[in-house]
């Protein structure tokens, strides 16, 4: 059995209360398959619900041609694999937001929900090895503003595996600035990360991909702690 009905159907024939495990107010509804109640009009079945949503004209024949192609740019695998992971990690405690475009390399907003703690995170990505070990990032200097809710990601695409390295490297900015305050390059910061983690300068910011909404969730209650 199914019920069909628009949003302001809801908030009319809803209640609000609320959820103490989702930490916010909710839209109640409760009905009956079987009772003449206050959602009786909009019940239908599994038969009949599709053609509610079918266009009164009747579909149109399908369309001929080449299907278009999704191009997505280099830096994109990279934004969205971070995204899936930090979904997959989340525990409906951190609310995601993509930037339409750019801004000064924040690619990402993650933000501690029922409160005013966010962090920026500018992702960056490679596929190129340098010699047997070495993975190099560069950041540029113009979109580099070292602060408290600002961090970098730092992700290397394993063309051995056809995938993700299963670790990555997640620096607050603060920390960032400090390792890299000898280098003169006007234009760039380099992060040089190495595979073999014994070996690795940055091991200490090193973590498998699986655990970044755990990391960026400590960083985000450590913001709170200190506020």
């Amino acid at each position: 059995m199914f019920w069909r009905l628009d949003s302001t159907v809801v908030r009319r024939l809803a209640r609000r209360e609320y959820n103490a495990a989702l930490r916010t107010e909710v839209y109640r509804l409760d009905a009956s398959p079987t009772h003449d109640d206050r959602l009786a009009s909009y019940r239908c079945t599994r038969d009949t619900l599709w053609r509610a949503f079918a266009p009164a004209t009747g579909l149109r024949p399908a369309a001929t041609g080449t299907l278009p192609v999704l191009r997505i740019d280099q830096g994109g695998v990279y934004e969205f694999a971070m995204f899936g992971e930090l979904l997959r990690g989340s525990r409906k405690d951190l609310l995601l937001l993509r930037p339409a475009f750019d801004i000064k390399g924040r690619d990402l907003l993650v933000q501690l929900v029922n409160s005013a703690r966010a962090i920026f995170v500018q992702i960056k990505g490679t596929g190129v090895h340098r010699g047997d070990d070495l993975i190099r990032f560069h950041v540029r200097r113009n979109t580099f503003v070292p602060a408290d809710d600002f961090w970098f990601a730092f992700h290397f695409w394993d063309r051995s595996r056809n995938g993700l390295f299963p670790e990555c490297w997640l620096v607050p900015s603060r920390e960032l600035a400090r390792r890299t305050a000898h280098q003169r390059d006007a234009a760039y910061l380099t992060v040089d990360a190495r595979l073999d983690a014994s070996a690795d300068l940055w091991a200490d910011f090193r973590y498998p991909i699986q655990d970044q909404a755990e990391v960026l969730r400590g960083a985000l209650h450590g913001l709170r702690a200190a506020a």
